[in-house]
């Protein structure tokens, strides 16, 4: 989240300017708020959040602001969204969880039915009517670099129970594998736990990981009984970065990859792909450098565009309604 906000907003800035952009940081009021309220007030999520997202209406009056961008929405509370409406102040979102927080983002959204709705994976856009942004990378972050080699097989994520049973039952035998991350279930017996770096990761870091894997694993997280159609940050980072994935299914793999991504559905699969591979220098080197090309449109600088000619509209709707 806090990446996808950070790279729209310096693509944005690109676009519009920095002089014509003003920051409101969401986690700071509610830090203040914690430490001001009385204690049994600021325990109470739903009045902290109130606290820490209404300023937000004080300063974009103050400050003349012609439209409010949030990214996600999450921890921004409903109560403010409704004073944007009445006040008439042009608002977007950029739904940044899609598909797996889809009820409670449109529960959200239904308090300014107005407002412009992005979201990060199509079927949600397609389902609700949203306007569909895929995931973007920063080229200033993600970017191939010579390190050594420091393991076969990395992946950086948070352990669903899901992802872990899965990777639980993989044979890791003879290779050396690295899992980045909080991994919150995951027991002492478990077959993972001697390959386990419990901590998270730096973004800017992160590419440094991918490049000194010889395979990096793209694991989705499950959408249960949600349609999730397209990829996660992760592919286009591991892309962007020049290093090589392994990925499971989603349907958008085939749309922006081709067949530079290799797929495993199966655990047997994955088990078989990882030892194709280590052995197989070439093939990879030649995979990744395709995916790589693959993605050299999608940064948030390409995909800002959008939303700016987006909220511009917006904008000059308003204004001419108020003309």
């Amino acid at each position: 989240m806090w990446d996808v906000a950070t790279g729209y907003r310096a693509a944005i800035a690109k676009l519009v300017g920095e002089g014509n952009i003003k920051d409101y940081f969401l986690d700071r009021h509610v830090a203040y708020h914690r430490n001001a309220l009385p204690q049994h007030v600021a325990s109470d999520d739903y009045v902290l959040s109130r606290y820490a997202s209404e300023s937000v209406v004080t300063e974009a009056l103050y400050f003349d602001a012609d439209v409010v961008f949030i990214v996600s929405g999450l921890n921004f509370h409903a109560l403010t969204l409704d004073l944007l409406r009445k006040i008439k102040l042009p608002t977007a979102v950029l739904f940044t969880e899609s598909p797996y927080e889809d009820e409670s983002q449109s529960t959200w959204a239904a308090n300014y039915p107005d407002m412009v709705v992005f979201t990060n994976d199509q079927s949600s856009a397609e389902k609700f009517g949203w306007q569909y942004v895929p995931h973007s990378y920063n080229p200033d972050v993600h970017y191939p670099r010579n390190v050594d080699t420091t393991c076969d097989v990395v992946m950086v994520g948070t352990g669903w129970p899901e992802r872990q049973a899965f990777l639980e039952h993989v044979n890791w035998d003879e290779i050396d594998l690295r899992l980045y991350g909080i991994w919150p279930t995951m027991k002492p017996d478990s077959p993972l736990r001697p390959f386990l770096m419990p901590r998270l990761v730096d973004n800017k870091r992160i590419s440094e990981l991918y490049c000194g894997a010889k395979i990096c694993l793209n694991f989705h997280r499950d959408s249960g009984t949600h349609h999730a159609y397209s990829l996660g940050p992760r592919a286009f980072e591991i892309a962007a970065s020049g290093a090589f994935q392994l990925s499971d299914h989603r349907d958008e793999l085939v749309d922006v990859f081709g067949a530079s991504v290799p797929v495993f559905r199966t655990v047997e699969e994955l088990g078989d792909l990882i030892r194709h591979f280590l052995e197989h220098d070439d093939e990879r080197r030649r995979l990744a450098e395709y995916s790589r090309e693959r993605v050299r449109k999608c940064t948030f600088d390409d995909r800002a565009a959008k939303i700016v000619k987006e909220l511009s509209v917006v904008v000059t709707q308003e204004i001419n309604v108020n003309a």
